[in-house]
């Protein structure tokens, strides 16, 4: 009968900072592999003079309904609100987006695109090289991967305080 080894005694499981343990290593390594995604998409990207986070917000509002309060984008990209305003603020100004008030109620803002940020949306389209990477896992090791991603996000997102 061959010995099972603990997580922390695996060596590939220490790979990233050998001198702590499997669960911070992990937390590495998902930390590593989607700065390599952002920077493959940002790469990718880089041309049309957005960052990825700009983008994804254009996306969002556009995908949500063409327009959406600082508060549901700021829900959607996970950020603070505050975070999101200094973003609404610098996409206004390079004329990516507009804010406007709603008609019944004159405190809550409107975010819409421009025609520069529809342009934008239209020309960086849906990435060819995210999907390239995605594709190289088989139907089976991409559901798996997801399912285990989205219990670690569960377990996460119900200790955050």
């Amino acid at each position: 009968m061959t010995e099972q080894i603990s997580r922390d005694e695996e060596p590939a499981y220490k790979r990233y900072a050998p001198f702590l343990n499997s669960s911070y290593n992990l937390y590495v390594h998902i930390y590593m592999t989607h700065k390599a995604l952002f920077s493959v998409r940002y790469g990718e990207i880089k041309g049309f003079e957005v960052t990825p986070m700009e983008l994804a917000l254009l996306t969002i509002v556009n995908g949500i309904g063409g327009s959406a309060t600082p508060a549901e984008i700021a829900r959607w990209i996970m950020r603070k609100r505050s975070t999101v305003s200094g973003l609404l603020n610098r996409m206004e100004r390079n004329g990516l987006i507009k804010r406007s008030e709603y008609e019944n109620n004159k405190k809550l803002k409107k975010v819409t695109l421009t025609d520069e940020g529809r342009k934008i949306l239209e020309q960086t389209g849906e990435s060819d090289v995210l999907n390239d990477i995605t594709g190289s896992l088989s139907d089976d090791e991409f559901e798996r991967l997801w399912s285990l991603l989205e219990k670690l996000q569960q377990i996460a997102t119900k200790d955050v305080k």
